[in-house]
């Protein structure tokens, strides 16, 4: 028998599966066995609904050996194309609120070598984005998610793990470490990369930069000659939901021979506000005007580049409290 570390243990195998080394690390790996090797066809039973969860994190390393087999598969749910072994490709349902809606990724394949290589698939309830990796490299996200839907499992029984999979009777582990758990839902609609400014021809240019995104609706960029009250300069239109380096960028056209404090904002879809730190572009005129200092919060001289909280001290008086990322 196949014993889980975690969860519901498996009620049935093919006859030939067993677990022998060679899998990663050294470790033991599931082996459909030989000389004349049946399918793994682990099965895991939905024990009282274990298995119909709102959102999933599921992954499982594979060392392909054959052409047809199929890595995971529940009801409608795939981990594979059909029991095609050269693709990955998921196929999921999410709850419309009136039945479920099928979502299948596109292909990426799954070369044929001695490698074992991690397949990894996430759904966010949260936002509605699936998204798939090969290595913890994210190689298909959902393009258009919609938010706050539910994985659909109506009609869907039990799990069956490595199904028409004999590994081409080459008697060495095809599958290892399988993982199935509960995907925590995203919390921080976007991850901000960099925020900064300069002054260009009479204007005041702003750009920054995402890594993610999910359910951002827009940017406003406002702005305030003493860090307290606040205008607004320009909103941007956000990505939505996006796994790739994203550039925005905004004028200030009427910016004033001063210390320009500028604050970004973002607005996800449910109407949830998130504000990032202030920047300041300087532009005074007077050549008077220079910077003396920098220091940390201790008073201790510091560099421009230091990271975290400096306060730059100028020669009129000024003193701009800033934050290094």
């Amino acid at each position: 028998m196949l014993l889980s570390v975690v969860g519901p243990t498996a009620t049935s195998a093919g006859n030939s599966a067993t677990s022998s080394p060679g899998g990663v690390g050294g470790t033991n790996g599931l082996n459909p066995g030989a000389p004349t090797a049946n399918d793994i066809n682990l099965t895991i039973p939905n024990t009282s609904g274990v298995l119909d969860v709102n959102n999933i994190d599921i992954s499982i390393d594979y060392r392909r050996n054959e052409s047809t087999a199929s890595m995971i598969q529940r009801g409608t749910f795939n981990f594979n194309t059909g029991t095609a072994a050269a693709n990955f490709q998921v196929t999921f349902r999410v709850n419309n609120g009136s039945g479920g809606t099928t979502v299948t990724s596109t292909i990426y394949p799954i070369p044929q070598d001695a490698t074992f290589r991690n397949y990894r698939f996430t759904y966010d309830n949260c936002t509605g984005i699936g998204t798939m990796y090969v290595n913890n490299t994210v190689v298909w996200s959902s393009p258009t998610p919609t938010a706050n839907q539910n994985l659909y499992w109506v009609g869907d029984g039990n799990l069956v793990i490595g199904q028409a999979m004999d590994g081409a009777n080459n008697n060495v582990p095809n599958l290892d470490n399988f993982i199935l758990q509960a995907y925590t839902c995203a919390t921080l609609p976007i991850e901000l990369v960099d925020f900064s400014g300069m002054a260009y021809s009479g204007k005041n240019l702003l750009k920054w930069s995402t890594a993610t995104e999910k359910n951002n609706d827009y940017f406003t960029l406002e702005k305030s000659e003493n860090g307290e009250l606040w205008t607004v300069v320009s909103t941007v239109i956000g990505a939505g939901n996006s796994s790739f380096l994203k550039k925005y960028q905004a004028y200030d056209p009427t910016p004033k021979n001063l210390l320009n404090y500028y604050r970004l904002q973002q607005t996800d879809f449910d109407g949830v506000v998130k504000k990032f730190s202030v920047i300041v572009i300087d532009n005074r005129t007077s050549d008077d005007v220079k910077l003396l200092k920098v220091t940390d919060m201790m008073g201790r001289n510091i560099s421009d580049d230091t990271e975290g909280l400096q306060f730059q001290h100028y020669s009129d008086g000024t003193v701009i409290k800033k934050t290094n990322n």
